[in-house]
């Protein structure tokens, strides 16, 4: 369980260090002529750095692994895909269709925060009951 939660820390580590990176060099080097880019370079920014905070707690909370995962993966999506999108200048990227879907996986991942407590080894246990007794 330690190395784990030591896992979940270091991955929210460098998260939260390449949250606050990335906002250092778009404010002082994106300068985009269309500032709707620049709206969405910051609100990826924020939601990378209030993102990598939730995965720094996530061995505290119920259900740690399903938490830290769809809000990992859903900051790397929705996060991710804006970055390449303003840093490469090019808004027909197909890496434009993973922000809704790094979106969807972050409202997954605050949702999960509801769910009893290890809900998902519990399930599978169940299932694993249910496959071994036929």
């Amino acid at each position: 369980s330690s190395g784990i939660n030591a896992e979940y820390g270091e991955v929210a580590a460098v998260s939260g260090c390449l949250a606050v990176g990335i906002a250092a060099v778009g404010s002082h080097l994106f300068k985009p002529a269309d500032q709707s880019q620049l709206k969405s370079f910051e609100k990826a920014s924020q939601m990378h750095l209030i993102h990598s905070v939730l995965l720094a707690v996530s061995p505290t909370l119920p259900n740690p692994v399903m938490t830290f995962s769809l809000i990992g993966i859903g900051t790397l999506c929705f996060s991710g895909s804006i970055y390449y999108r303003c840093f490469a200048n090019d808004d027909n990227s197909p890496f434009k269709r993973l922000a809704p879907i790094g979106g969807m996986l972050l409202m997954l991942g605050w949702l999960s925060l509801m769910l009893p407590p290890n809900v998902m080894a519990r399930t599978l246990g169940r299932l694993s009951k249910i496959k071994h007794s036929k």
